[in-house]
């Protein structure tokens, strides 16, 4: 009998390292899961290590499902992967043939890629540049036309965004539930909560392997904790002071309001193929992750990211279309073109107070990609229970 219990205690730690190998292996070759969604990795290419796994998008991130078993016993672990690109921007914008124009205490640290006209330093209403230094790194000319998000990721939100759910998905109606204390195992089906009104999560818990969706407005206040559930709303707004690790989507509008904190891995964003889309980030705000504005159909002037003065976004910003900025940026930012606004005049492309610091970013870090980045690798950010 003891020897039967040494053999079982052997194989679950040989099964349990098998998927560990195999996750090194997917992070290391993301093109396995990201290509087939479904595939058999033979660790030793002797059919002794067997390891299944399997990919959904979560998000902004990848959900890999791997199992394997040894005669009776069988283990299964769910993980989130971010993605990392082979070579990082600290500032990426389209070649516009304009300069960008650095005014106060800004600087940007990192490589960039821009119009050939480069950076310089510029003057608004008698404030002048004050920074330690314009920029610290290589310069490169972009191309013309200003990226787009990988389609794996935006056609996930734009379906869920659009109403549209998945096979792997068990949908119930929200507004049934008096009481919110849900933990909801990644090992089921993703339990996609759903209303046609207004939400507000004023406390309680939803954990997990959790889809909340309304066709309204979602309002999360500081005495709900949201961990790794994705959220989806016509409008979105976090109350002052939140703390959260989540990933949320809105197909209109995305308010931060002042004091919230956002940690890894978390994902905030607006898509939408109309070009009035606006997301706002308050004073304070601390977001570790990534966000986006993304318009299929862009326009100056509609397309509106605003970044206030002393909020800090950790990882990567996209944009495509008008960025108003005086808050930090501690990795790499994309976006189509600057905004300031004062009341005598309106000015393009000038940053006012603005830090853009990629040096500052860990090379290991991993956000997300867009489309001609190369998904350099994949890194473990979540295991899910």
């Amino acid at each position: 009998m003891k020897n039967k219990e040494d053999v079982i205690f052997y194989k679950k730690n040989q099964l349990s390292l098998n998927i560990e190998s195999a996750i090194s292996l997917i992070c290391c070759q993301p093109e396995l899961v990201r290509i087939n969604n479904n595939v058999n990795i033979d660790l030793f290419e002797d059919n002794t290590a067997l390891v299944n796994a399997s990919f959904m998008q979560w998000g902004m991130l990848s959900k890999v499902t791997l199992s394997t078993r040894w005669k009776h016993l069988q283990l299964t672990k769910t993980v989130l992967l971010a993605e990392r690109e082979k070579k990082r921007y600290s500032l990426y914008m389209p070649n516009n043939q304009k300069y960008v124009s650095l005014v106060g205490n800004s600087y940007i640290n990192g490589d960039c890629s821009l119009s050939e006209l480069g950076i310089r330093k510029g003057n608004i209403e008698g404030q002048y540049f004050e920074g330690p230094y314009l920029y610290s790194g290589n310069l490169h000319v972009s191309d013309k036309i200003m990226p787009k998000i990988n389609e794996p990721a935006s056609n996930y939100i734009t379906s869920y965004l659009n109403g549209k759910t998945s096979s792997h998905d068990s949908i119930v109606n929200f507004n049934a539930y008096k009481n919110i204390e849900i933990n909801h195992s990644f090992k089921e089906k993703t339990l996609f909560m759903q209303s046609n009104r207004k939400i507000v999560l004023e406390k309680g818990l939803l954990k997990g392997n959790i889809i909340l969706s309304t066709t309204d407005t979602i309002e999360v206040w500081p005495g709900i904790e949201l961990k790794n559930i994705v959220l989806f709303a016509n409008t979105i707004i976090f109350k002052a002071g939140c703390h959260q690790t989540l990933q949320a989507f809105a197909s209109r509008e995305l308010i931060v309001e002042s004091g919230c904190e956002f940690s890894y891995p978390s994902f905030l964003g607006c898509l939408s193929n109309v070009s009035k889309l606006k997301v706002s980030v308050d004073k304070g705000v601390l977001i570790n992750g990534g966000v986006f504005v993304y318009s299929l159909n862009p326009e100056e002037g509609s397309t509106i990211f605003t970044l206030s003065e002393d909020a800090t976004i950790y990882g990567k910003l996209y944009v495509n279309g008008d960025l108003y900025f005086k808050g930090n940026i501690i990795g790499s930012l994309i976006c189509n073109r600057f905004a300031y606004s004062t009341s005598r005049s309106f000015y393009e492309n000038f940053i006012v107070d603005g830090i853009i610091d990629g040096e500052k970013l860990p090379k290991e870090y991993a956000s997300f990609c867009l489309e001609n980045d190369e998904v350099f690798k994949l890194k473990l950010v979540a295991i899910c229970q």
